[in-house]
Formats: structure tokens, sequence, C-alpha cells
């Protein structure tokens, strides 16, 4: 029988608690946080400040927008990815037109 440990933070605690481990990380190296932005930006081609804003808080990114800033080169998808099966169904399948479906009062239901 497995077990596990769990301390159950809610959304503002843990906001806290990063705003709290962030400015302990300023305190500590101030430097830092100022190189590794320029280094991204750098390597991105986004302006620093944008950087500086989009990085004060997790972001997250879909593939096509991590490519879009630049975080990534290109995105790899296996001929078994979900994308990859639904793209291929996409082909196969001929595009058909559905009829709308006639609109029935609620009350008729």
């Amino acid at each position: 029988m497995g077990s596990s440990i769990h301390i159950p933070f809610s959304a503002k605690e843990i906001a806290a608690l990063h705003d709290q481990y962030t400015a302990l990380w300023h305190r500590e190296d101030p430097v830092l946080p100022d190189k590794l932005t320029r280094i991204l930006a750098h390597h991105t081609g986004q302006e620093v400040e944008k950087v500086r804003r989009d990085s004060e808080r997790d972001r997250f990114m879909s593939a096509e927008e991590a490519k879009a800033y630049g975080i990534i080169d290109e995105i790899f998808v296996g001929k078994d990815s979900l994308i990859s099966i639904a793209k291929q169904t996409e082909e196969k399948e001929p595009k058909e037109e559905k009829e709308p479906k006639e609109r029935v009062p609620v009350a008729a239901r």
C-alpha cells in the first residue's frame, strides 16, 4: 500500500510563498536574475524589458507560442502523437458539409 504526504496550500498562500522566494532570490543575488533575463532576451530576439515582464510570474506556453517567442527552434511531432493522428485523419476524411440541426424550442422538448 502506498502513502503520500500533501500539504494543501491555497492559491493566495502559494502566491505569497512565490513572492517571498522571489524577493529572497533578488536580495541574495541581485545580479543573477538580470543576467538570465539578458541571456534569454538575446537568444529569443525579444526586448529585455519584455522578457523581464514575462518572466516575473510563471508563464505557460503551447509549443507554437514557445516557438513564436523564440524559446524553441522547432516543434517535433512523432507519427504516433495525437497531433499527427488528428492531421492524418483530417487529410483522409473528406470534409462534408453538415446540415444545420433544426432548432427545437426548449418548451417543445
